[in-house]
């Protein structure tokens, strides 16, 4: 139990002492980030919410951000339109797994709750995967 709470106090310091970098981009006025999920092989930090712009770029609830940079990656848009908002992230492998109160994707109320984007080698580039359905 000893090691949980240095691990915590670890944890917690780190978070605390955590500034976001001034090039970090900005949502839109009024949007939200609901979550977040870190590629770690390719340096990428995906953020979803209820937002239509990252930065000056435009993206329906879904972005992709080159955490060295701090760059909104311009490939990485796989949503158009939406019903509803993204709470939950998932990145495994080339796939990220999006979770939520959505009800339709790009138009396809198949989309339902649980969609997947499958992700290019270097996860700069994301395909809404519009057979995947649970």
């Amino acid at each position: 139990m000893k090691g949980c709470f240095w691990v915590l106090l670890f944890f917690i310091t780190r978070v605390t002492n955590a500034q976001v970098p001034e090039s970090f981009p900005q949502i839109n006025a009024g949007g939200k980030i609901n979550a977040m999920a870190f590629d770690s092989l390719n340096n990428i930090i995906y953020i979803a919410g209820d937002f239509v712009q990252v930065s000056l770029s435009s993206r329906k609830n879904l972005a992709a951000i080159n955490k060295g940079t701090g760059a909104v990656i311009g490939s990485f848009n796989p949503i158009s339109s939406m019903t509803g908002s993204i709470a939950s992230l998932q990145v495994i492998g080339n796939r990220l797994y999006l979770g939520g109160d959505f009800t339709a994707i790009n138009g396809n109320a198949a989309q339902r709750y649980l969609a997947r984007v499958d992700l290019s080698a270097n996860g700069n580039v994301g395909t809404l995967n519009g057979a995947f359905n649970v």
